[in-house]
């Protein structure tokens, strides 16, 4: 009878084991899983961030071309004035000529 006690003993202890091996390797499944959800998610918005970042290089040009510095427009308006044969009197158009020619470019 003994033998029979301890063999249903070793089966009912190997029940258990395999139980928590299943139980161990759901549980390490499901982290991977997890981790791998984490991982899309984190590449998800780092490509969202690289998006940003490229619209705000491609526009800096833009903004750089739309206001030219005072000087650059005095020094076109000077030629300008120089072009016309030194006569006084069209400063303010010789200006704005300037201007439109230097933020059209």
């Amino acid at each position: 009878m003994a033998t029979k006690k301890t063999t249903a003993t070793a089966k009912a202890a190997e029940k258990t084991v395999t139980k928590k091996t299943t139980t161990a390797k759901a549980v390490e499944t499901k982290a991977v899983e997890t981790k791998a959800v984490e991982t899309k998610a984190v590449e998800t918005k780092a490509k969202k961030v690289e998006a940003k970042a490229e619209v705000a290089v491609a526009a800096a040009p833009v903004a750089a071309k739309a206001a030219p510095n005072r000087e650059a427009i005095a020094k076109r308006a000077f030629e300008l004035f120089v072009a016309r044969g030194g006569q006084n009197g069209n400063a303010f158009e010789d200006w704005v000529r300037a201007e439109r020619e230097l933020t059209a470019h």
